[in-house]
């Protein structure tokens, strides 16, 4: 591999695809495409050359690519064939600085390459490349030509862009200095908290999470770093367990949206007679255990629980991140996976994961206490009612102590020093102190773990005056059976909250055949079911029923929804690149549905930016 990323390295130097950009100086290589192991050949090729790599997700839209790409005035771009059309529209849409491609899932010529396609990257001022012949282009080919920089702490060592649900991607220059802070943290704590190193040459990591993701480049990274392994799935999600059962991985993130499907599968598909009995029965017993900080268990866990099944014997952690899991969710995955689940928290702006929870906890909902050298700090946000002075949480069924809530804030050698050439978004995200704000509220534990309450940027007040945090309620309301996706809406104009809600076919085919009294699944299509009045209705009813659970507020439960029939995609512009919900492009999209909603339940007060 060292070969590869030195004769690499020397190749985009001597055929000038690296050369300083005009404005900073900057010598830049982008990739574009799916994990694999050419994408870490051109990442430290990069650095080899003295620049860093920017990472473009395989699924960005083209507004954002072509912004991306003119930003940092990326001459070359390394890609399998698969993005070779978007390439090629993004250099005919304006990406003026962009001149070579580099194909690496193609020989040693371009000549598998369609010659419609071919001509279209020629017309359009491209040069398509093999990685092969950029590594041989050199003599010897090995031999890197020595004209750059030493990279230095301050140096960017890759440049990853936010996802942002709104708005244009912000660029976060992570430097060598940031990268080596976080790794020594996280394999410190790795150490305290399983008592043992996730972060040595035995170890496996297995990388599903896009590598343009903060958490999954960082993990990768450290791997690298150590000499560890790393397995890549096939790029296919419907495939990761199948993947996960050959890696063998000792350590692996994951995010929870993929926990969620298989929460789902297996507990709303348990089988009926002894088996099913048996399961429930021994996933009551050691979810009791685990109250009392109890693991394992020897025979159920070589009966039901063994890890050999989906590749976990190995595995000493999963990291999950990039979004909240419920705590019955989490619960459930400490005594599926047999091996310790920890929550981690963390912004790419703090190089991934600032805070992780300790595995012998016998309460989930928390992420932990800071990795490292990060300081956490709360600010009060008085318009939602938090405080730093608060010494409780919840409501009067359920309030906790805490020691202050407010903004989570960090600092420290983790923390970025500001956005690519984004002075203003960066004077609204550091202060003059040096703390990072976050936009997520938290509250203090009594033990000094922190727990993630609310999210500061996306909450609305609805007329009445009550705020509301739709995150936290979508949350909630994706834990029910029939939901596979929701999308909560309200504003200032509205007193009730009303829903898109995306469901999951098997189990809304079952409600439909107990409403309507007959069998649905030769007669009636998903998109019929999802317009029937009296499915609407009774998916309705479960959802009050899941807010009554979780103890919601009456003006926190949707009063009318819509069904659906079609998944948010990253490609129909509802979800972002790690899968959170646009929230404007889906008001945008059910804008007349959103009013329809208001019409059927009975409010009135409609406002002007539901439509516009």
């Amino acid at each position: 591999v060292n070969g590869r990323i030195r004769a690499f390295s020397a190749g985009l130097e001597h055929l000038n695809m690296i050369d300083p950009t005009p404005d900073t100086g900057d010598r830049v290589l982008g990739i574009y495409m799916k994990n694999r192991p050419e994408w870490v050949v051109a990442h430290y090729a990069a650095i080899v050359a003295g620049g860093f790599s920017v990472a473009l997700y395989d699924t960005l839209g083209a507004d954002s690519t072509l912004f991306i790409l003119n930003q940092t005035q990326t001459q070359t771009l390394v890609c399998t064939t698969s993005e070779l059309t978007k390439v090629i529209e993004a250099k005919t849409s304006g990406a003026e600085h962009l001149k070579h491609v580099v194909l690496c899932d193609v020989d040693t010529t371009t000549s598998h390459v369609p010659q419609q396609q071919q001509q279209q990257a020629k017309d359009s001022g491209l040069t398509l490349w093999t990685m092969q012949a950029v590594e041989t282009s050199t003599s010897p080919p090995s031999t890197p030509t020595g004209t750059a920089k030493r990279p230095t702490g301050d140096s960017i060592y890759c440049l990853i862009y936010t996802s942002g649900t709104t708005g244009e991607p912000k660029g976060v220059p992570l430097t060598h200095s940031n990268l080596v802070h976080a790794i020594a943290g996280l394999k410190q704590s790795a150490v305290h908290l399983c008592d043992q190193s996730i972060l040595t040459p035995d170890a496996v990591h297995f990388s599903s999470l896009p590598l343009a993701h903060s958490i999954e480049h960082f993990s990768h990274s450290g791997m690298i770093m150590q000499s560890a392994g790393v397995a890549f799935y096939q790029g296919d999600t419907a495939k990761i367990l199948d993947d996960l059962a050959l890696a063998r991985p000792t350590f692996f993130g994951v995010v929870p949206r993929l926990l969620n499907k298989i929460y789902d599968k297996v507990v709303h598909g348990t089988p009926p007679g002894p088996k099913g009995w048996l399961l429930k029965v021994a996933l009551k017993m050691k979810l009791n255990a685990l109250k009392d900080g109890v693991l394992r268990h020897g025979l159920f866990d070589h009966l039901i629980f063994s890890g050999k099944k989906i590749g976990l014997d190995r595995c000493s952690m999963v990291i999950v991140g990039s979004a909240p899991l419920a705590a019955d969710v989490m619960d459930f995955f400490r005594v599926l996976f047999d091996c310790p689940v920890m929550e981690a928290y963390g912004l790419s702006e703090t190089t991934g994961i600032a805070m992780m929870n300790h595995p012998s906890q016998s309460v989930a909902g928390d992420v932990g206490t800071p990795l490292g050298e990060n300081q956490v700090k709360l600010i009060s946000v008085p318009e939602m009612g938090y405080l730093t002075s608060d010494t409780t949480h919840g409501d009067a069924s359920h309030r906790i102590p805490v020691r202050g809530r407010g903004e989570v804030c960090f600092r420290g050698p983790q923390v970025f020093q500001g956005y690519y050439k984004n002075p203003t978004a960066t004077a609204d995200a550091l202060d003059s102190e040096g703390w990072l704000h976050t936009g997520d509220v938290g509250a203090i534990l009594p033990d000094g773990r922190l727990k993630i309450v609310d999210r500061k940027k996306n909450i609305f007040k609805l007329s009445q005056g009550e705020y509301v945090a739709p995150e936290r309620l979508e949350n909630i309301l994706v834990t029910s059976a029939l939901v596979d996706q929701v999308f909560v809406y309200g504003d200032s104009f509205q007193s009730v909250l009303v829903g898109i809600v995306v469901p999951q076919e098997a189990p809304l085919r079952r409600l439909a055949n107990e409403v309507l009294g007959m069998p649905t699944a030769d007669t009636t299509s998903f998109h019929e079911l999802c317009s029937h009045p009296q499915v609407v209705a009774a998916v309705l009813q479960d959802l009050v029923v899941v807010s009554k659970q979780a103890k919601l507020f009456g003006f926190e439960t949707i009063k009318a929804i819509k069904l659906h029939p079609h998944v948010f995609t990253v490609e129909d512009n509802f979800l972002t690149p790690t899968f959170k919900l646009k929230r404007n492009e889906c008001k945008s999209a059910f804008a007349a549905d959103i009013d329809a909603l208001y019409d059927h339940c009975g409010d009135k007060k409609k406002a002007a930016a539901a439509s516009n």
